[in-house]
């Protein structure tokens, strides 16, 4: 907005659930999808926590911690739960993208006890007051310039490469589900290959990641 502060828009596939409903409705741009929405276990809000996890990791490195030139390339990264982090991420960043994007839905930030708490009162946002930012009394770091409300020229053209791609192929997650059951039942832990994640700009060829930088 004008004022600086960011403004959530485009919820064109959001649905209001009862607490502890689910549903099963596929849809979504690829590189935000919870993986228990691929696995079709039904889902809920924990799904809006796991994508403010990837929105704090996008906002920090400048793309999603799991993209492929392919959706079924993306679909598989985030079932295999590989994160890289470059070295100039913060630690208490770090630490928080953790907790969101876990797909253990019990350990899960957001989704346990304290709720939204457990987020708000995370030593990355202890310098953040809540209500004053709620109130808009904090000035923000970065004003646009405008000419009036309808000022547009501040949003850069997406190339077609980087259009969202919806999930409509019920057929191909259904692939992707099979596949990744029988990766599990057939490997332990110990025998599962230790394959590495994808470093920054993860969409092109680059140096592998250091052991250090992969959880």
């Amino acid at each position: 907005e004008g004022n600086g502060y960011s403004k959530l828009t485009d919820f064109g596939f959001a649905k209001v659930l009862e607490p502890g409903a689910r549903t099963y409705t596929l849809c979504g741009t690829p590189e935000y999808i919870a993986p228990e929405v691929l696995l079709n276990k039904g889902h809920g809000k924990p799904v809006d926590w796991w994508t403010l996890g990837i929105l704090i990791y996008e906002m920090i490195v400048g793309q999603p911690p799991f993209c492929d030139e392919e959706p079924m390339g993306i679909y598989q990264k985030i079932l295999a739960g590989k994160i890289y982090f470059p070295k100039y991420f913060d630690k208490n960043a770090k630490a928080l993208v953790k907790k969101l994007l876990t797909a253990d839905l019990s350990k899960r930030f957001g989704n346990l006890k304290a709720g939204s708490d457990d987020i708000l009162k995370h030593k990355w946002f202890a310098s953040i007051n809540w209500d004053a930012m709620a109130a808009g009394s904090i000035p923000a770091p970065y004003k646009p310039q405008m000419k009036d409300e309808n000022d547009v020229s501040n949003f850069e053209d997406v190339p077609s490469c980087h259009s969202p791609c919806i999930v409509s192929n019920r057929a191909s997650c259904r692939r992707l589900r099979n596949i990744h059951l029988m990766k599990t039942t057939r490997l332990t832990a110990r025998e599962r290959p230790s394959s590495e994640p994808e470093g920054p700009l993860c969409c092109r060829k680059t140096s592998p990641p250091t052991a250090a930088d992969i959880v």
